[in-house]
């Protein structure tokens, strides 16, 4: 080999040298800066003890901060994991929201409309019940017997016929039935249990007078379906319907506005005084202790197909005792 040659191959093995010993150099440079730049955004406790694991990334850092940190360190989150930080962020909002002015108000304006909800489907009950109380009068045999009447006002009815009352008792079973559904469940359920007992206790009112078994209990039944069931049978939704006509609009379109007129002056009513509460109709009940079993028997006869109904309101009656139904 000539002396040429070998100069040559020296330079060569110089020149790839010092190539590799830059590199290393502008590697080691690179990663003392991303050593730096981690030691910055990852707080060390001067009272960490041997052997002991921080995870400093999730309690100090924030997410994007512990994300880079995992991945530098090969770890992977769960798709459904959040940090710490992230999630007491999160709760400490969601405190600070239900404890300012705002919340209050709105829970306020909950409360009222509640007790609004309440009160319509309180007064739709009492209507069918003083109808149906109506309707007593007119065809059970009472003779000269004078039945006890709840206490809730009723504009006149001497002017109607029976037909006319037994129609308006058809139509305040079906307002129910529409009252009951519309009504949100939370509240419907919170007065289903006393309207119930309350119908329960009606019905004890003609057991304990010995009227027999007449119409009036078939249509009291189906206030008990409904509350128990959530509907009954309507016969006027299965009648033929009649062509509506000019005075038929003109007589039903006041009674229309009226009811909704009604119902926002009652919505209106529990929003301007806080601490108005809905009331419950003062229906009547029989003075006997077994009043309340009295009206389950009775239902039961009437309507065989209700027993199972019965039977749990029986039982609940004998646990509880008669001071737990109103």
């Amino acid at each position: 080999m000539s002396n040429s040659t070998r100069k040559d191959g020296r330079k060569a093995k110089d020149a790839g040298d010092q190539f590799k010993g830059r590199w290393r150099n502008k590697k080691q440079d690179m990663d003392d800066t991303k050593q730096k730049e981690l030691e910055r955004n990852v707080p060390r406790s001067s009272h960490r003890k041997d052997g002991e694991t921080k995870m400093d990334n999730d309690v100090h850092g924030s997410p994007s901060t512990a994300n880079k940190i995992e991945k530098k360190q090969g770890k992977k989150r769960p798709a459904n994991q959040c940090s710490y930080a992230h999630y007491t962020n999160s709760e400490s909002r969601s405190n600070d929201w239900h404890s300012t002015p705002r919340h209050a108000q709105a829970q306020e304006l909950l409360l009222r409309q509640t007790e609004a909800s309440k009160q319509m489907l309180y007064g739709v009950f009492g209507n069918v019940i003083t109808i149906l109380e109506e309707h007593e009068k007119r065809t059970s045999a009472i003779g000269k017997r004078k039945m006890k009447q709840s206490d809730i006002a009723i504009p006149d009815q001497s002017w109607k016929t029976n037909a006319d009352v037994k129609a308006n008792l058809e139509t305040q079973l079906l307002l129910f039935q529409t009252q009951s559904k519309a009504c949100p469940e939370k509240v419907k359920l919170s007065v289903n249990r006393e309207l119930r007992r309350k119908t329960i206790a009606w019905f004890g009112v003609r057991e304990e007078s010995n009227i027999d078994l007449d119409e009036t209990d078939i249509y009291a039944c189906r206030l008990y379906e409904i509350l128990v069931q959530g509907a009954t049978k309507h016969e006027i939704l299965d009648r033929p319907r009649t062509q509506v006509t000019e005075k038929t609009i003109r007589e039903t379109l006041p009674k229309i506005f009226k009811g909704k007129n009604d119902a926002r002056e009652l919505d209106d009513s529990f929003k301007k005084d806080t601490h108005k509460k809905a009331e419950a109709p003062k229906t009547r009940q029989a003075e006997v202790d077994d009043a309340y079993l009295f009206g389950l028997s009775r239902i039961e006869r009437t309507e065989p197909k209700l027993k199972q109904f019965v039977d749990i309101d029986r039982s609940s009656l004998q646990h509880e005792g008669p001071d737990s139904i109103l």
